[in-house]
């Protein structure tokens, strides 16, 4: 897979925004990457991929119990596992490893023959065109020949919410022929909003430098070494040696637009006839893509590569997301056909007729996975997960106040940390504006509950308009212009509990919603208030003085970072990934 597929894929993930959450009537209580042909035969410049593919509110505390039959989806997991390496609470029986013979590795991954390279790819969300890349690789001017300019250009546009947004990244990078980075300058552009990064080796380091849309900008310094690569290491690597079947390798790089040193794990599979945009079928291998940040992986997808390494065509675990090879003219055409929402793509359904959760004081909900249910959900704050049978959890959600009674294995929570009340990049608790906004409700209050609750409903209240075409803006953004979806409602309330000396982190996870398609779980992000001895959720998009059980929270994080996209990304080993196969009181 390319580069610039990899970054289209993240890209999406970037844009993926949360579903509105259904609201309540009443205030919570005070206490597979599939190898699929296209839809039809077509010219490459107009084809498209085939599709991948209200009940009135029940009493607090009744039982909810929605079940579907489960044989019916053991050959849909089947399928969707077949792409992803899963880890299941149960070891397999112990084989014999096979000798892997490598493939002969180039001294270098492109020739002074070959520049200058052009390649053009699309990416389609469904049967809808979502975007163009462009990649250009040539001889950098000045110099002895023996660097390199590297440029890829992405546009995206997608609709969130009903709302059209576009999204252009531009990366270019000076290297060394064999792949050694000296420096590189990225543009994102989200709307109107401008972020912009560059990175220069110093010695044994990278000085990375981001500027963020409101102008502010922060440092950081990556240690270095020489073998490390940069964000194009991806088609660097499969070119100069392409993966022979049962070979897994490991490249650490610079994961762009995340900008962190994060692993390439690549396992080469074996040969597939392969549908292309065209309609016509190829014989590629498949390749095992994982971007690995702090040890865990943070984006699954599959590639399908020639025998020169080139990825032809690829897929997103967990989105919906397809990229082809391309003619610069497919590419820079426009789709007139109607576009698939990003957020109804990427959401969970429920059981038909499950009745609004938010109303219930717990709920426990079964779920099975392709992977360690384990490793994608904590026991953490309101949640607690146990699974008995592998791939296959039980996940009860508890609705939590200061006075009510957690269950023991939530009794003891971790405290917060420096990071959870000081002021950071995204969560500027000490602009003058947030302190005015903070200090404003309830002035005279001592009672940190009380300021929470208030300072929830008060920024659902100060966000009249739910703009989804804003991916990701900081508190202080928010307090300025006050509108967006739940990132914004989310920063800005973490920003006014820290404002008012009340420990504030983000989580962000899945949520129930109350769709036109049916009851659904959706991508959604809300903040945790440390009240006494516990984290409390608090959703400033509902704004309903706290939570029940309709969210589950995949992660929780201080947004210490300046990158905020770190916290999106283990979501997306859950969308796409999962399949609710019942809710029910505990």
């Amino acid at each position: 897979m390319r580069i610039c597929q990899l970054l289209g894929l993240l890209g999406v993930a970037i844009l993926v925004g949360c579903d509105e959450a259904a609201p309540t009537p009443s205030p919570p209580p005070a206490s597979n990457a599939q190898v699929a042909a296209p839809a039809q035969t077509a010219t490459p410049d107009k084809a498209s991929p085939a599709a991948t593919e209200k009940p009135a509110p029940p009493d607090r505390d009744s039982a909810i119990v929605m079940e579907e039959p489960k044989d019916k989806e053991n050959s849909e997991l089947a399928a969707l596992a077949q792409n992803t390496q899963s880890q299941s609470n149960v070891a397999p029986p112990s084989t014999p490893k096979a000798t892997v013979t490598p493939n002969s590795r180039k001294e270098f991954w492109i020739t002074s023959n070959e520049l200058p390279r052009n390649v053009w790819d699309v990416m389609y969300l469904g049967n809808s065109k979502i975007g163009s890349m462009h990649t250009e690789v040539l001889q950098a001017e000045g110099g002895d020949g023996s660097q390199l300019k590297l440029t890829l250009e992405s546009l995206l546009r997608v609709t969130r919410g009903g709302q059209s947004t576009t999204q252009r990244i531009a990366v270019t990078s000076r290297e060394k022929t064999d792949g050694e980075l000296l420096e590189l300058i990225a543009t994102i552009y989200e709307g109107t909003n401008k972020t912009e990064v560059t990175g220069v080796r110093v010695t044994d380091n990278l000085i990375v430098q981001i500027t963020q849309p409101n102008g502010q900008s922060s440092r950081i310094t990556i240690p270095w070494k020489r073998e490390y690569r940069g964000p194009f290491a991806l088609e660097q690597e499969l070119l100069q040696q392409p993966l022979t079947e049962g070979e897994t390798r490991e490249i650490p790089y610079l994961c762009v637009p995340l900008f962190r040193l994060a692993n390439l794990v690549l396992k080469g599979g074996g040969k597939q006839k392969v549908a292309m945009l065209d309609g016509s079928t190829q014989e590629l291998q498949e390749v095992m893509v994982s971007i690995v940040l702090d040890k865990n992986p943070v984006m699954e997808t599959v590639a399908w590569v020639n025998e020169k390494g080139e990825s032809l065509k690829s897929a997103a675990l967990g989105l919906q997301v397809l990229t082809y090879r391309s003619t610069q003219s497919a590419a820079e055409s426009v789709d007139t056909a109607a576009q698939a929402d990003l957020l109804k793509v990427t959401s969970v359904p429920l059981p038909a007729g499950t009745p609004n959760l938010h109303l219930a004081q717990s709920l426990t909900y079964n779920i099975r996975c392709s992977k360690d249910p384990l490793k994608l959900f904590p026991s953490r704050t309101n949640q607690t997960v146990r699974s008995a049978v592998a791939l296959e959890c039980d996940i009860t959600v508890y609705t939590v106040t200061p006075d009510s009674t957690l269950p023991e294995t939530l009794q003891k929570q971790e405290p917060p940390t420096d990071a959870d009340l000081n002021p950071s990049p995204m969560i500027e608790s000490n602009d003058p504006l947030i302190l005015e906004m903070a200090h404003h409700v309830l002035p005279e209050e001592k009672d940190p509950w009380k300021i929470s609750l208030a300072l929830e409903r008060y920024v659902h209240d100060k966000i009249e308009r739910k703009d989804f075409s804003r991916s990701f803006a900081t508190a202080a953004e928010v307090a300025k212009i006050p509108r967006g979806d739940c990132t914004e409602h989310g920063v800005l309330l973490a920003a006014l509990l820290r404002a008012r000396k009340i420990p504030a982190r983000i989580a962000s996870g899945l949520v129930y919603v109350d769709s036109a398609e049916g009851p659904m779980m959706g991508y959604h992000m809300w903040t945790e208030a440390y009240v006494g001895d516990r984290w409390i959720p608090l959703d400033a998009v509902l704004g309903k003085g706290g939570i029940g059980p309709g969210h589950i929270k995949v992660m929780d994080t201080s947004l210490a970072d300046q990158n905020p996209y770190v916290a999106l990304l283990p979501v997306l080993q859950v969308l796409g990934d999962l399949k609710i196969t019942s809710v029910k009181a505990p």
